[in-house]
């Protein structure tokens, strides 16, 4: 069984405003079965399964002048009735509140914009990896003023130099530390951002993908704050 976690997480919040909005008086417009129906179908594509003692034929149903009726206390409670069934039997509610985390947790706005949905998404999670070391490398590049032309390992080594006088960012005047910072740079770049760039990688996870994100975002905001020296000759 395949569970769609973004389709699951549109559905439930789909029918959790259906449930509260369904009249519970006996004489209801079809129309609201019809709409019930479409959230019912769309249940079963998210979890794989069929639904069947939550379906929409299970609630009575009557014609009267030309209309179509139903009973609304039988369909808002069969409604809750699903709404529980993927509450429980898929922690659907819980899976909501975390990836509404995951998307909170990320403070750098362009990192946010670039990472946020794929992050919340049901994969591959490597298109997040290559999204998060290419906002690293952009923002390297912006910073120290290379072309466009200068990308990964080599942008690193142009811009951020083990020594703290010759670099052109400069993240501490500690030359142990400058150095640290510029390993951890153009290890990422060769072996993330070269990796996710290059070819497919099905092997991330999303908590993987998070985790890159979390240190992604810890590193464009120490760029930012680090500072920035021409470098003649």
């Amino acid at each position: 069984m395949t569970v769609s976690v973004h389709e699951l997480r549109s559905v439930y919040g789909w029918l959790k405003q259906f449930a509260d909005s369904v009249p519970t008086g006996r004489n209801v417009s079809g129309s609201f079965r019809d709409d019930y129906r479409r959230i019912w179908s769309a249940a079963e594509r998210a979890v794989g399964r069929q639904l069947g003692d939550f379906a929409p034929e299970t609630v009575n149903t009557w014609q009267s002048s030309g209309s179509s009726w139903c009973d609304g206390s039988e369909l808002a409670s069969k409604a809750k009735q699903l709404l529980g069934y993927l509450e429980y039997g898929f922690s659907v509610e819980d899976r909501v509140l975390e990836i509404s985390s995951l998307y909170k947790l990320i403070h750098d706005n362009e990192l946010r914009e670039r990472c946020g949905d794929l992050l919340v998404g049901d994969g591959p999670f490597d298109r997040v990896i290559n999204q998060a070391t290419l906002v690293l490398e952009e923002r390297i590049r912006r910073k120290s003023g290379q072309p466009p032309s200068m990308v990964g390992p080599n942008l690193v080594n142009a811009a951020v130099k083990p020594e703290p006088s010759e670099s052109i960012i400069v993240f501490s005047d500690i030359k142990s530390e400058q150095d640290g910072y510029a390993n951890i740079l153009r290890g990422l770049m060769l072996a993330l951002r070269n990796e996710t760039h290059h070819r497919l990688v099905n092997s991330f996870s999303r908590e993987d993908a998070l985790s890159l994100c979390g240190f992604v975002d810890r590193l464009l905001r120490l760029i930012d704050q680090s500072a920035s020296r021409g470098i003649s000759g």
